[in-house]
């Protein structure tokens, strides 16, 4: 991903960000678990930890629980330009280094 390799840390800015696939999103601010003997996936929200835990599951694809994190993702996203054009944002944002666990 070019954003982590321009800031050199792993912080990415909100231009960065809202650069950012759908599916780069979900890969660098999400949580996801799997249980392949209960078919269920989920994925957890990591975009702002400290004030939002959202949570999708899904029962034997990823496919709705893909689908929704990457709509609340976009959500966030609506939210954060809309500050920032308000009052300008100084932060960053660091995306979550380990992804996947499967219990």
């Amino acid at each position: 991903m070019h954003a982590a390799k321009r800031s050199g840390n792993g912080v990415l800015d909100l231009d960065e960000i809202l650069q950012l696939t759908p599916k780069q999103l979900v890969k660098h601010f999400t949580h996801f678990e799997s249980n392949e003997l209960k078919r269920t996936f989920k994925h957890t929200c990591r975009l702002v930890p400290s004030e939002c835990q959202y949570e999708t599951t899904s029962f034997g694809s990823e496919d709705k629980s893909l689908r929704e994190i990457k709509r609340h993702l976009q959500e966030h996203l609506k939210q954060l330009k809309t500050e920032s054009s308000k009052c300008p944002l100084n932060f960053g944002l660091q995306h979550v280094s380990c992804r996947y666990s499967q219990f």
